[in-house]
């Protein structure tokens, strides 16, 4: 029987609790996320659920009323002002996410308790997304800013003002610019792989609230940090490849002169130099030092991806000041296991003895090490202008909001300018 420690558990309940959120909201967010557990028990999955707390310094009879007719809303009367108070409750409450619209605590704050759970200073998109986040780690569709039964993945992911919705619109510019149907396609493609990148990137922040829950409950993640590497790879080579189709567009509307099976991509100096001479405002958005930089980068860590057969997240760990002693040490590899049964049981001696080093060493990385730094990767970064190859600890979960940011950036602003040209001849 595996002890807790060895368990791999994926919770079925994940609570989130409010600061600063008026009462209004609060029962706002309450009908929503009812609504969302009707809609799971029709999907057969009534064990999952999202239970809301509110901390407030007294209670209102409001408040009381919300708590008698659901069953998935508790309110706290604690010092709302008191961090310690707030941490300690949420420690009681195993909370996943805290909604802290008084931005209470600090960014440095967030950070410094970012292992453990989630502190976010936003409503929208930041709280809604995480939500989402957990519903398509559970494998149903939902989007917590515009709740819809029996909704779709495209659908989802084609929501109003999002990066995806931008560039599914630009399809009809572009027919009324007078786009080929195959220029028209390649718009297609790049809607179709933004929504399935906007995919990628929810199932990693699920894995990464998996996560937090794991380190709260003291269990092991060796198969999170392979679900982490396995969206982390769909990400990135979604995201360069959204980039090299649009440079496949750019190429076939202005007649770039690249033919199908010529290697070329937006940052390319050869690419860049025969879109001056066409389309020079464009031309002049991609070469932006922050996008060039960022364009080189990002496919460094995707041919790693793409092009490694080894992807995992490590840690640095370092062996702690007081140790177990030997004989400490020996008597929990002798307690692990019967291994006076193993014997009896035909197993040989030398593979009995074999597993009692394996265990040993198990126990002794366990017991006498502390971890420093958690899911790290090592990789060689080439700076870009120098070609100077350079060895970096990259922490690739705490980038993937920001590579999203850039990405979106500088899409939306190609899709601007594209949008203002003149009709294609």
């Amino acid at each position: 029987m595996l002890n807790e420690q060895q368990q791999r558990i994926k919770p079925t309940v994940f609570n989130v609790l409010f600061l600063g959120v008026d009462s209004v909201s609060v029962s706002s967010v309450l009908t929503y996320t009812e609504m969302l557990h009707d809609y799971l028990n029709t999907l057969g999955l009534s064990g999952n659920r999202i239970i809301l707390h509110t901390a407030v310094s007294s209670s209102t009879a409001y408040l009381g009323a919300l708590t008698q007719t659901s069953d998935c809303f508790e309110v706290h009367e604690i010092n709302v002002e008191s961090k310690e108070e707030i941490l300690n409750l949420a420690k009681e409450k195993d909370i996943d996410v805290i909604l802290d619209e008084n931005e209470i605590f600090s960014q440095k704050e967030v950070y410094s308790n970012r292992d453990k759970l989630a502190i976010i200073h936003w409503y929208n998109p930041q709280f809604t997304d995480l939500i989402n986040a957990i519903c398509a780690g559970w494998g149903v569709v939902w989007n917590a800013r515009n709740p819809v039964l029996n909704g779709t993945w495209v659908t989802k992911y084609l929501e109003e003002n999002s990066l995806s919705k931008a560039v599914f619109d630009f399809m009809e510019i572009g027919k009324r610019q007078g786009y080929s149907e195959e220029q028209v396609g390649f718009i297609r493609s790049m809607t179709n792989k933004i929504s399935q990148m906007n995919h990628a990137k929810q199932l990693l922040d699920y894995t990464i609230i998996l996560q937090r829950h794991a380190n709260r409950h003291g269990l092991k993640t060796e198969n999170l940090l392979f679900e982490h590497s396995y969206h982390l790879n769909n990400y990135y080579v979604l995201m360069a490849s959204t980039l090299d189709v649009f440079s496949r567009l750019i190429n076939n509307v202005y007649q770039l002169g690249f033919s199908q099976f010529t290697s070329y991509t937006l940052d390319k100096a050869v690419f860049l130099k025969a879109l001056e001479q066409k389309r020079k405002g464009l031309a002049q958005i991609i070469q932006l030092k922050k996008h060039l930089d960022w364009m080189h980068w990002m496919k460094q860590r995707r041919n790693l991806f793409a092009h490694q057969s080894h992807i995992g997240l490590t840690e640095i760990v370092q062996r702690k000041k007081i140790q177990l002693t030997e004989d400490e040490l020996n008597q929990k590899v002798e307690d692990s296991m019967d291994w006076a049964f193993m014997l009896t049981s035909g197993i040989a001696s030398e593979a009995v003895q074999d597993l009692k080093e394996f265990t040993r060493f198990q126990i002794d990385l366990e017991q006498n090490y502390q971890t420093i730094v958690k899911d790290i990767m090592t990789i060689d970064k080439q700076d870009r202008v120098t070609r100077e190859v350079t060895p970096v600890v990259f922490f690739p979960l705490r980038a993937i909001d920001d590579d999203y940011k850039v990405f979106s950036e500088l899409v939306k602003r190609m899709i601007q300018n594209l949008n203002g040209a003149r009709k294609v001849k």
